[in-house]
């Protein structure tokens, strides 16, 4: 059991404007009875001010979902073109690898990353491919070449595929960062 002293600070450090803010109401008692110390209550703060960016309350919550929707993005591209591999030519796999994380990409970021927007759907869809479309160029253009040349440096066939694939989408992730930023989600048309 935390002393009741401390208990006493605690309370008045995370009281805003004389009363408790939502969350300390909701948690204080299993706080109090878990027996914390105060490193581990404001390591708990952390993670509630980690929560509210993703969630856009915080400041960088924006670029922080971003992040994470394109990462996700990139990754659902990567790891599927290992099975396309299977069953196409590099050059295709990735481009249709590419194709399809294009589609979650823009289901994330409309739904989850960037405010409503008054410019009409059927505008930002054409606005993303346009985006994407410059993004799929410098990858597909790039993974080859990267691939190439780390397959040059002595590595396995497929681990140069998978690292050239790699690298190239994180070119072209910068590329669709700024291409979305200020053409497909701009705050108006």
């Amino acid at each position: 059991m935390i002393p009741s002293h401390s208990r006493s600070r605690i309370r008045r450090a995370f009281c805003m404007e004389g009363s408790w803010s939502p969350y300390l109401s909701r948690h204080w008692f299993r706080m109090r009875d878990m027996d914390m110390d105060a490193q581990s209550i404001s390591g708990r703060f952390r993670l509630r001010a980690l929560a509210d960016s993703l969630s856009g309350q915080g400041s960088s919550g924006h670029g922080l979902r971003f992040l994470i929707a394109g990462g996700f993005a990139a990754l659902v591209n990567w790891l599927i073109r290992f099975p396309l591999s299977t069953i196409l030519p590099f050059d295709i796999a990735v481009a249709i690898a590419y194709a399809i994380g294009m589609v979650v990409g823009f289901t994330l970021y409309s739904r989850w990353v960037f405010a409503p927007t008054t410019i009409p759907l059927a505008s930002q869809i054409v606005r993303f491919i346009a985006v994407n479309a410059a993004g799929a160029i410098v990858v597909i253009v790039v993974a080859p070449e990267f691939a190439s040349l780390i397959a040059k440096s002595g590595a396995t066939e497929s681990f140069a595929l998978a690292a050239g694939h790699a690298a190239a989408i994180a070119v072209g992730a910068a590329v669709n960062y700024s291409g979305h930023k200020f053409i497909t989600f701009a705050a108006s048309a």
